[in-house]
């Protein structure tokens, strides 16, 4: 065992007690030690001899930080204090330094502070003549004659007088001059509108110098009422409670709106142009590893949770895409990172996250702008560096994190017209090699790749993973019969079972609703027609998801030749339906001409009334007026140019018109065997005039 002396580092031990904090060292019976006081709030301890340190790792185990606030050591032991306390020394048992910090006394009277620059002050107010009482004193000043004018006679009385001086009277003159220079250069006096310019000059005849309201006002009580001399050495009266009746701001306020801030407050930005790499939040090597230390950090030696620990644990889980525990810790924070909540909720199965909009890309860094793209919060085209910065950010995602938010990646890129980076996010699934097969077949499906394999390989693919798989049970079936229902085959009455029991399972959200379409679908390809209809009509699915499963109805309706069903769906669905899109519209399109071309005008009206209107922005080039000939000789009843224009059966009835106005009565035929041939005639002729008044009632409007 080593003496104490001979220690090499000494542990600094301590403890709170009412009214002391108390630190203990032992330094043993050789050692010598020197405290002094470097700052107001800093003693350093030395020891002679020296040693090579001092253990404080557990100085803060006990003790609170009130009394002492930090330990630094070194060589020698530095003690920052938190409080104006005592420190005193000694030693005890001979080998123990006991080091005591003490409140200071609550009774001891405050140290005086001697400030050199109000010291000044005060000998400079004192050097200063008193002007209160050299004017409110004027029976100890001296008279001063007035000067004499040419009216009249001086005064015998103060002729006697010999005519001095008043210094004083002029040296108070100075100083109120002087105080009137700073008040008005400070702003404190105004100008005073509609009088004199010499209302201050001295005259003989004060007469002649109008006086203020106030003074005419109280002229005559001034007269019969003398106030008493003030008395300079009398006691002082203490000022009045309540603001004084004066308004101090200077010229300046008058005319600059203080309340109003100096500059528009700048709009908050979403990028911060700083790093926002994931790969950095954790080593990789898995998801346990370094968690126990990450949990220790938490909280420290009060049991009080930590930022620091909160945020750097929640950047572990979502390091492997654990976003609700992110959440969870992230949540328990005064001031979370926003951005990092964000994010959890991305990874939590959030399609959108509330970031500030991005309305410029230049201040985002890779990774800034690849969680913000993914949220939908970049609300402006994507340049070719935009879309290479994200490809670069999502190569260096976490492996895990990379497979499981790539095909959402992919999908918003689709969606937004960036199908080639989409198609290379899509690469860098397939050689990572860690997604599943069924998976990016899947993925191929919903970005409209065209696929080299079979359609009956590609079936097989799907019916092994509605088999065997049962992670995602309805994307996999929403696949199937989809794929089914684009190669042409028909569904099987066990899938649309499965379907609805899936639906009743996981109940009418937006996650069932492209199943619920399928399985829509799939009973209209079975014939099932009114089941097709009548599902139509659930409440319990949105607007949208309503009108998309109508569309592709019309559309199967059309496909298969199904006139009486598109008939139903034009007067049960049709008006309210409202095509959106350039595929919808050619839906439209298709619909009503296989409706017309079966006679049913009426229902192909009622889905020809439902078509919105393009508005185009309006040309600047004049619009040259076309004028119809046929229109205009229908409006004008000019039979004859109608019949020359082929308009159908409008020139053919035209025609007719034309020849009844010009052709001559026919005679009555005289008795006997009629002519069969002209009766022949006649009947072919009536014959075809009725077909063309048909096809003229059929199509009134011309063509």
């Amino acid at each position: 065992m080593s003496s104490p002396a001979q220690a090499q580092t000494i542990r600094v031990q301590s403890g709170d007690h009412p009214g002391f904090t108390r630190l203990v060292l032992a330094i043993g019976p050789d050692r010598e030690w020197d405290l002094e006081q470097t700052l107001d709030d800093q003693w350093d301890l030395t020891l002679t001899p020296a040693v090579d340190g001092f253990d404080t790792s557990t100085a803060f185990n006990l003790i609170q930080r009130t009394r002492l606030s930090d330990l630094s050591a070194t060589q020698l032991l530095s003690l920052q204090l938190a409080c104006a306390c005592d420190v005193r020394t000694f030693r005890y048992d001979t080998r123990f330094l006991v080091i005591d910090i003490t409140d200071p006394d609550p009774n001891a009277p405050a140290p005086e502070v001697i400030d050199p620059a109000a010291t000044e002050r005060a000998a400079a107010a004192e050097a200063l003549p008193n002007l209160a009482t050299l004017l409110g004193s004027p029976e100890g000043l001296p008279n001063v004659a007035p000067p004499r004018g040419n009216d009249g006679p001086p005064d015998p009385v103060e002729a006697t007088e010999p005519a001095a001086a008043n210094p004083r009277l002029a040296e108070a003159a100075q100083i109120m001059a002087e105080q009137l220079a700073r008040a008005a250069a400070s702003g404190l006096l105004d100008i005073a509108p509609n009088e004199a310019m010499n209302i201050g000059d001295p005259s003989d005849d004060r007469r002649d110098i109008p006086a203020p309201p106030a003074v005419l006002e109280h002229a005559e009580a001034a007269e019969t009422h003398v106030a008493p001399t003030p008395d300079p050495h009398a006691a002082l009266v203490e000022p009045p409670n309540g603001p004084l009746p004066i308004r101090a701001e200077t010229a300046f306020d008058t005319v600059l709106p203080l309340e109003l801030p100096l500059a528009p407050p700048s709009a908050e930005v979403s990028c911060a142009n700083v790093p926002f790499v994931v790969a950095d939040w954790s080593d990789g090597n898995s998801l346990h590893q370094n968690l126990g230390a990450l949990r220790r950090d938490l909280y420290d030696e009060r049991d009080v949770l930590t930022t620091d620990g909160a945020i750097e644990l929640a950047q572990h889980y979502l390091y492997y895409g654990f976003g609700a525990e992110a959440l969870f810790w992230l949540d328990q924070l005064e001031d979370p990172p926003v951005a990092l909540l964000h994010v959890a909720a991305l990874l939590d199965g959030a399609e959108t996250a509330p970031f500030i909009p991005v309305e410029s890309t230049d201040d985002c860094t890779q990774g800034e702008l690849l969680w913000r793209y993914m949220a939908g919060a970049v609300t402006v085209p994507l340049t070719t560096d935009d879309t290479s910065a994200i490809q670069r950010a999502f190569s260096n995602l976490p492996p895990g994190l990379r497979d499981h938010m790539g095909p959402r990646l992919a999908m918003r890129l689709v969606e937004d017209g960036y199908a080639g980076t989409a198609r290379n996010i899509r690469d860098i699934l397939h050689r990572g090699g860690r997604i599943d097969a069924v998976a990016l077949r899947m993925l191929d499906l919903d970005m409209g790749i065209s696929l080299d394999t079979a359609p009956a390989e590609i079936q097989q693919e799907l019916a092994e993973a509605l088999r065997d798989d049962g992670g995602d049970p309805i994307s996999v079936l929403t696949h199937a019969l989809a794929f089914d229902r684009s190669v042409g085959t028909l569904p099987t009455p066990a899938r649309l079972t499965t379907a609805d029991a899936l639906i009743r399972e996981s109940g009418g959200g937006q996650e069932t609703d492209d199943l619920w379409r399928e399985a829509l679908l799939g009973h209209a390809a079975l014939g099932q027609i009114d089941e097709a209809i009548s599902r139509l009509g659930d409440t319990s699915r949105s607007a949208d998801a309503r009108a998309e499963a109508l569309t592709d109805l019309i559309a199967e309706r059309v496909g298969v030749g199904d006139t009486a069903a598109l008939v139903v769906l034009a007067h049960t669905y049709g008006r309210d339906w409202r095509p959106e899109g350039s595929a919808a519209g050619r839906i439209q399109v298709s619909a009503i001409a296989a409706l017309r071309e079966e006679g049913l005008f009426e229902a192909a009206q009622i889905l020809r009334d439902v078509r919105r209107a393009l508005i185009l922005p309006a040309s600047d080039i004049p619009v040259e007026e076309v004028t119809d000939d046929a229109t205009l000789a229908w409006q004008e009843s000019d039979w004859a140019r109608l019949a020359e224009t082929d308009a159908g059966a409008h020139a053919t009835i035209a025609a007719r018109l034309t020849q009844l106005n010009t052709d001559d009565p026919v005679a009555p035929t005289p008795d006997g065997a009629p002519d069969l041939q002209s009766l022949s005639t006649t009947l072919e002729d009536s014959r075809a005039m009725r077909s063309e008044i048909a096809e003229l009632l059929a199509q009134p409007s011309l063509p």
